[in-house]
């Protein structure tokens, strides 16, 4: 008859894997982009951890209050870090753009992206 400590060894390194941070079993570091507003964004996502450095995103649409999974490379230290840019979905004065380096990411760490100051002006 098996007793409810020898499921102890089992319970604990099962909670230990749900505690953890979200790694990958290729190593990769999973990380949840979210647009918390209610714009629809463009968003880039670059990978700074890998020389060149890597685009993760190009161009992903993500709906308002949406977000998605996006798995990127360890540093040294076993953190990401990534850079974003996004920008509103809308044409002309009413586009918004956002930028922002996210350093030191742990696996299921959420990236927010925004676009919340006025686009730079391109150059002709």
């Amino acid at each position: 008859m098996e007793t409810s400590h020898c499921r102890l060894p089992a319970l604990a390194a099962a909670l230990v894997l749900v505690a953890s941070p979200l790694v990958h079993a290729d190593g990769g570091i999973d990380l949840t982009i979210d647009n918390n507003t209610s714009d629809t964004l463009q968003v880039t996502l670059v990978d700074l951890n890998v020389d060149p450095a890597q685009r993760v995103l190009t161009g992903e649409v993500i709906n308002g209050f949406a977000s998605l999974r996006v798995s990127v490379t360890p540093g040294a230290a076993g953190l990401g870090h990534v850079s974003w840019t996004a920008h509103t979905m809308g044409g002309g004065s009413e586009r918004r753009c956002g930028q922002h380096d996210r350093p030191d990411l742990q696996g299921g760490t959420d990236v927010h992206v925004y676009a919340n100051t006025e686009c730079p002006t391109p150059i002709h």
